[in-house]
């Protein structure tokens, strides 16, 4: 299990032993707070926002060689991978956007604007989707046209100030849920929103 802690110097990914519970004295300095991180299934990188330098670390794991990507996109926060395609989906807080990384050279493949305040975003392999929520009262989707094209397929409302969410593909029932968690606020409690993600 990783674990992104620390701030500054400090800053680092940490590596816990499932199976025993026990922290690896193995460590990645980072040398900045980690955000979002993303791992290979088929590959050994971990790619980690650290919006404090404005880059994204690459670690290798087997290596432990850290690559930085330099980004001119400030406050980068959420991060979702579509591996099969070599892209790295970033968001952006300054200003609001998501950004296409080529993992296998660290160029910037596009960027588009974003809902604002964004704090996760999910790759939808299946049907080729980005789902990003934001605080700003929505939930931004694009589309995939290639690796290399992208566009805004629809902007949902949700509530403001909910920017956190959970997705995992199909469930037992055979339907994909997309999870929304909206805080409390003056006129009501905090609740936790549903939507279908349908074709």
């Amino acid at each position: 299990m990783y674990v992104g802690y620390g701030d500054g110097d400090a800053g680092a990914i940490g590596i816990v032993d499932a199976s025993n519970n026990r922290r690896i004295v193995d460590e990645f300095k980072l040398g900045a707070h980690p955000e979002s991180f993303q791992l290979e299934k088929s590959g050994q990188n971990l790619y980690v926002n650290l919006p404090d330098l404005d880059q994204i670390a690459v670690i290798n794991r087997d290596t432990h060689t850290i690559t930085r990507w330099h980004t001119s996109l400030a406050s980068n926060f959420p991060m979702a991978l579509d591996e099969a395609h070599h892209r790295l989906f970033i968001i952006t807080h300054a200003p609001p956007r998501l950004a296409v990384f080529d993992t296998s050279s660290g160029r910037m493949v596009t960027s588009l604007p974003c809902v604002q305040n964004s704090d996760d975003a999910y790759y939808d392999s299946a049907r080729q989707r980005i789902y990003v929520p934001g605080g700003e009262g929505a939930i931004d989707i694009f589309t995939q046209k290639d690796a290399d094209h992208y566009e805004l397929l629809a902007k949902i409302p949700s509530a403001i100030g909910a920017r956190t969410a959970g997705y995992f593909g199909k469930g037992k029932k055979g339907f994909e849920v997309f999870f929304l968690a909206v805080p409390a606020r003056v006129d009501h409690g905090a609740e936790i929103l549903l939507y279908t993600v349908q074709d």
